[in-house]
């Protein structure tokens, strides 16, 4: 995955949601990432204390830690 502006943030943002589809993705005009989990498609079983959002510096490891959280 590849932060830089335009169409490789578009990439980025579209393999995130491919493999991680209840969460929304943001970038900023500052190079960071987030996810938030949406709270319409988290489901009423789940845990309250399972992790809703998440930051990272690159797509990278913003993928990482999805990962981590959802597994």
């Amino acid at each position: 995955m590849n932060t830089t502006t335009g169409a490789p943030v578009t990439r980025d943002k579209a393999l995130l949601k491919r493999d991680f589809p209840d969460w929304n993705f943001v970038h900023s005009d500052a190079d960071r990432w987030w996810a938030f989990l949406d709270p319409k498609r988290r489901g009423k079983d789940m845990a309250t204390a399972r992790t809703t959002a998440l930051d990272a510096d690159t797509a990278e490891e913003l993928y990482k830690l999805l990962a981590e959280a959802t597994s």
